[in-house]
């Protein structure tokens, strides 16, 4: 775009000047656009437009962005080589195919690929109501409950209040909960505490029980020190399935009191935040459950859940961030990411307006940005958060170390890839994802040692 004159048959002016420099950037029979143009076409046209680069143009003084327009018949346009000489933080084609492809090979084990070009994002409101955690908080790993109800159609509710109770934990700030994914790995095995400490690093362990029958609830909760096995706290719950509403939160305060925690005032009123309605909370344990499952049927019927969840409780932010990550994870191998990342973002954004101190918003949408809008900074600023929110979080860590591989930033990246291996140590996904990090950081030992760890982990896992 610019000022265009025509004169005896032929049309001059800085427009034409800078469509002559940009033309031979197309490929063959391709479109490269300018930065007003792309303004001007974002949203309103069905092919990406990707940035790929500020080259130095002839006779053209102020730098400008240069996009491709992805054709159905081609592929997405490369980004351009830097000038030599170049310096600054923005990353090398090469870093950024390596981090790509390792995210594309990752898709399928947990949801993180395609790259897509969107909207510029608006900044999340950031709230200090919560503060990091500190290193010497207590490790508290949430074994999976075991299912003791007859009716197998019931397996949901020790599923889905494992995963309540872990989340709930997380929001205690004098806490550190392991990841889920690690502590599912260990379903069906046994072990002493001992054993099980030293894999996944925990200081206490937290194990029950949920029976249901008919409409009544027998839940078995105990807290045990995993050096000697020592409990610590347990309780008895007898529930109707009506009274279910707040029993994540009443463990949580039940365990912290067990821990000699005193909750922060902030503490209280981010457990105090649930869903309106026993039914709604119900519909949210069952979304879990289907969630935790990680495929693409499971993950639809999860936000079907969700969704009958927010038709009785529309403001739970739990269940909006839950929708959001389970399109993030569709995006993948499983749905076009212009078909469901815009709904991620969406549904992440409500989360964080309803609540924005649940850190599963925080990494959906740093994951849109990421990969979906290639908004570098937005995308560091949401992990972040995420990480301040959740520290046992593997997936905010992993995401923050492939976004700082993408960025050049490999020092950085390097250690938070080791800091989500460490926070997820016996998940065969995290140890997948810790691999390619590595591999797209030149670090082929350190990929290759990882690599096999994760086959002694699962050997049967596609690396």
């Amino acid at each position: 775009m610019g000022d265009v004159v025509e004169r005896d048959g032929d049309l001059i002016g800085d427009g034409v000047n800078v469509a002559s420099r940009i033309e031979p950037l197309a490929a063959p029979g391709g479109i490269c656009v300018t930065g007003p143009v792309f303004d001007q076409i974002r949203n309103k046209i069905p092919e990406q437009v990707l940035l790929i680069g500020r080259p130095e143009l002839k006779n053209i003084e102020i730098p400008i962005d240069v996009y491709g327009v992805a054709l159905p018949w081609e592929d997405a346009p490369a980004p351009l080589p830097r000038p030599s000489g170049a310096t600054g933080a923005s990353p090398s084609r090469r870093v950024i195919l390596a981090a790509f492809a390792a995210l594309a090979i990752l898709a399928v084990a947990f949801g993180l690929t395609s790259m897509n070009r969107g909207t510029s994002a608006p900044k999340s409101a950031v709230s200090p109501a919560v503060a990091p955690k500190g290193p010497a908080a207590p490790t508290i790993a949430v074994m999976p409950f075991a299912n003791h109800s007859h009716d197998g159609a019931d397996a949901y509710l020790a599923d889905g209040l494992t995963e309540a109770v872990a989340i709930s934990l997380s929001k205690i700030s004098a806490l550190q909960v392991i990841d889920r994914y690690s502590v599912y790995s260990d379903r069906g095995k046994t072990g002493e505490a001992r054993e099980i400490k030293k894999s996944l690093m925990a200081s206490h362990l937290l194990e029950g029980s949920v029976q249901k029958e008919g409409g009544d609830l027998a839940i078995r909760i105990h807290l045990a020190n995993s050096t000697d096995g020592k409990i610590i706290w347990s309780e008895n719950y007898q529930r109707k399935m009506g009274t279910i509403l707040k029993m994540d939160q009443e463990v949580a305060e039940e365990v912290a009191r067990g821990l000699k925690i005193t909750l922060l005032p902030s503490d209280r009123e981010r457990l105090s935040r649930t869903a309106d309605t026993p039914e709604a909370y119900e519909f949210y344990l069952k979304g879990r459950e289907q969630q935790l499952k990680f495929g693409p049927d499971t993950l639809t019927k999860g936000i079907q859940l969700y969704n009958a969840a927010l038709k009785l409780s529309p403001h739970y932010a739990p269940a909006l961030a839950a929708i959001a990550r389970s399109y993030t994870l569709l995006s993948t191998n499983y749905r076009r990411p212009r078909d469901v990342m815009p709904k991620a973002r969406e549904a992440a954004l409500e989360a964080i307006k309803y609540d924005e101190t649940v850190a599963e918003a925080h990494i959906a949408l740093g994951f849109v940005y990421l990969v979906y809008e290639w908004d570098f900074p937005a995308a560091e600023r949401e992990f972040k958060r995420a990480i301040e929110l959740d520290l046992g979080s593997s997936d905010a860590y992993v995401n923050y170390g492939l976004l700082l591989s993408a960025r050049g930033r490999f020092d950085e990246a390097a250690k938070y890839l080791r800091t989500a291996q460490e926070k997820d140590p016996l998940s065969v996904v995290t140890s997948n994802w810790a691999e390619w990090g590595y591999f797209a950081l030149g670090r082929f030992d350190d990929s290759r040692r990882q690599s096999e760890h994760t086959i002694a982990i699962d050997d049967k896992f596609a690396l």
